[in-house]
């Protein structure tokens, strides 16, 4: 899962989870004026909707969640290979290429293919694949780099060039124990606790929260124990405020 992390999955299947904990518990307790079965029809529905929203969102967003840690790892490594010189990035990822050898242009080649690494910050463009093309390997061409943009994969099917992306390299490296133990250039400064706890909200939640607090606590006044719908109200609405002020926006 690309710059996705098991938190944000969870988070969200949370939130599907409490509002339809509250939808089951009020419905039931206005009908039945029951409370315990009101808790275990709720309690029935937060786990039910918790558990598919986890579901779909699991799938929706990747096939495999990257953990915090291995994420960072991945980011560091894309850093590191964008900095050195193309030859070192081919003796690092050498180990993932049986009978390979590094030529004279710094790639990797094996006995039916050419791998050549084109690592930069920014995602490849159209321009690199077809700065290959004019280069005219006498083998198969296959291009490794961190990313790469629409077009630049669009461009390398047509001509039949496969590009292997940053997610595909670290899962490989990694799982042969071949990951650097150092990056010198990657090393970024320690992230404080409140830039991470800010990173999990989102500005855009904003608004829905405040619709959602302002709701409940306007429910509390003409439903059944109002005091549950103040307090939930409240902690939404707070939760709202936090997400204007921390949140980070949608695009980074």
């Amino acid at each position: 899962m690309n710059k996705i992390s098991l938190f944000s999955v969870a988070a969200d299947s949370l939130f599907a989870a409490i509002c339809s904990f509250l939808l089951f518990f009020t419905a039931v307790r206005y009908y039945t004026s029951d409370p315990t079965l009101s808790v275990i029809c709720g309690a029935g529905a937060f786990f039910a909707f918790g558990t598919l929203a986890f579901l779909y969102l699991k799938r929706k967003r990747g096939k495999r969640i990257l953990s915090v840690g291995d994420a960072k790892l991945k980011q560091k490594l894309c850093v590191h290979l964008a900095t050195i010189p193309k030859a070192e990035a081919a003796d690092l990822l050498l180990p993932l290429y049986d009978e390979g050898y590094i030529d004279g242009d710094g790639n990797i080649s094996t006995p039916d293919c050419i791998f050549v690494p084109i690592f930069k910050c920014n995602a490849l463009s159209s321009d690199d694949i077809a700065c290959e093309l004019r280069k005219k390997h006498s083998k198969r061409t296959e291009i490794l780099c961190s990313c790469a943009s629409a077009e630049c994969m669009k461009l390398a099917d047509t001509f039949g060039i496969k590009v292997h992306e940053a997610d595909e390299i670290f899962k490989k490296l990694k799982s042969i124990n071949a990951l650097p133990e150092q990056f010198p250039f990657a090393e970024s400064k320690k992230v404080s606790a409140l830039k991470k706890l800010s990173g999990a909200f989102r500005r855009s939640a904003s608004p829905k929260l405040f619709w959602c607090g302002l709701c409940l606590l306007t429910f509390s006044f003409f439903t059944f124990f109002p005091l549950y719908y103040i307090i939930s109200g409240g902690c939404i609405l707070v939760l709202s405020a936090a997400c204007l002020i921390f949140g980070k926006r949608n695009n980074g």
